[in-house]
């Protein structure tokens, strides 16, 4: 699991988070829920600029915990050189994500960021395979545009498992 950087607004304020997660946007859900600003997620990203390149260029603005109290002029000077990085992305100004905008996001195969938090952390040890099936190794099965954990016989055959025991259980009542 990868981990990257993220820069997250508390509401209309001058305080930013800069913290790292393997998903940003499932930080920023577990945020907004203690927080009552409305909390936006102004850029993400690997590479060079990491967490702690971040907060050892903003010591001087820490606040509390992983909280800097920057000006709007260093953030969108900092914005503007995470532009030219590839391996980041910064939401334009008025189109930042916010945790209602994560609710409306439509479910996307592979990704565990659009399921929910327990959903998410079943769905990261169950793909430590990389699309592959559980049992013979070969490519997983997609239903629903969901990756599933094993290729198409092998859920047949978990299914029809499941499918006797049900009618076993059925009829010893």
């Amino acid at each position: 699991m990868s981990f990257g950087a993220y820069i997250i607004r508390c509401g209309d304020t001058d305080f930013y988070k800069l913290g790292q997660s393997a998903a940003p946007s499932g930080r920023l859900s577990c945020l907004q829920t203690a927080n009552p600003h409305k909390l936006l997620l102004l850029a993400h990203g690997t590479g060079d600029i990491d967490e702690a390149a971040l907060h050892h260029r903003f010591a001087a603005f820490r606040g509390e915990g992983e909280w800097f109290e920057l000006g709007r002029p260093a953030v969108d000077e900092l914005l503007d050189e995470l532009r030219q990085v590839d391996e980041w992305t910064v939401h334009p100004k008025g189109s930042e994500v916010t945790v209602d905008d994560l609710a409306r996001a439509p479910l996307v195969a592979g990704d565990p960021r659009a399921l929910g938090r327990a959903r998410a952390r079943r769905f990261a040890k169950r793909r430590k395979d990389n699309g592959q099936c559980r049992n013979c190794q070969s490519k997983a099965a997609v239903r629903d545009g969901v990756v599933m954990s094993r290729c198409a016989y092998h859920m047949e055959k978990r299914n029809a498992r499941h499918r006797e025991k049900v009618a076993l259980a059925a009829a010893s009542k």
